[in-house]
């Protein structure tokens, strides 16, 4: 049993219980009951959902996919305005698989939880880019662009890369977005220079094929060599 605080009164519950009895509330349709009982219980429940949707196996409690209850907890939180819980999902959530079906489904049917995602990110960044860098919506990136933009260019490792791969998606019409990856293409770190080259793909831009020649000339890996050498021969094609 696990202890929180209701009206002023310590009270025994079990929150698992309770969660299951959201999410079958959910299920059934009956969302208004659903929330009414979530908001009595707290944010915590967002930590219980993630403990189970990140937890495939365990989702047999209720016969459905550890991505249809990401998707339904994420819709819980949301619609009940529950905004602690929803901060604890995506943070604890962490970018796991489930997780992020479950928002990439749920940004697709409410857009204006981006809103709700944009002050997690300022407030913690990496939970969110591990969403942005996974799912493949180019509306929500180009809300995203500036942000992203900017820890591409000044951050480095992991918050980096997440950037960059949310970038890929908006970088073949956007050239702000280009002169990112196009700065980046003889980078010191050869992951964000394999990002940059993939990215690069496909595009025709007069600096970017210089570039591309530069970081030829110091280019150590084979296969960006390859992909260096497909962008120099693409902007050399006549229209």
């Amino acid at each position: 049993m696990r202890k929180y605080i209701e009206g002023g009164e310590l009270a025994e519950r079990n929150i698992s219980d309770i969660f299951w009895k959201c999410i079958k509330l959910m299920v059934e349709g009956k969302e208004s009951e659903a929330i009414e009982v979530a908001r009595s219980t707290g944010a915590i429940l967002g930590n219980v959902a993630v403990e189970y949707a990140s937890a495939p196996k365990r989702t047999y409690l209720v016969g459905m996919s550890a991505n249809r209850l990401a998707y339904l907890s994420a819709k819980l939180f949301f619609t009940a305005s529950m905004k602690d819980a929803f901060s604890n999902f995506v943070r604890r959530g962490n970018g796991f698989p489930s997780i992020v079906a479950g928002m990439d489904r749920l940004i697709k049917e409410r857009p204006e939880v981006v809103e709700w995602l944009r002050e997690e990110m300022e407030e913690d960044p990496n939970p969110v880019l591990a969403i942005l860098s996974k799912i493949n919506n180019e509306e929500v990136e180009e809300k995203f662009k500036m942000e992203l933009m900017e820890i591409a260019k000044e951050e480095i490792d992991d918050m980096q890369y997440m950037a960059l791969e949310a970038l890929r998606n908006i970088a073949k019409k956007d050239e702000e977005v280009q002169k990112v990856f196009i700065a980046l293409i003889d980078d010191w770190d050869e992951r964000v220079r394999l990002l940059s080259a993939e990215a690069m793909q496909g595009v025709k831009n007069r600096l970017l094929a210089e570039q591309a020649k530069k970081a030829l000339k110091e280019e150590t890996n084979k296969y960006i060599i390859y992909l260096l050498q497909k962008i120099i021969e693409y902007n050399e094609e006549k229209e």
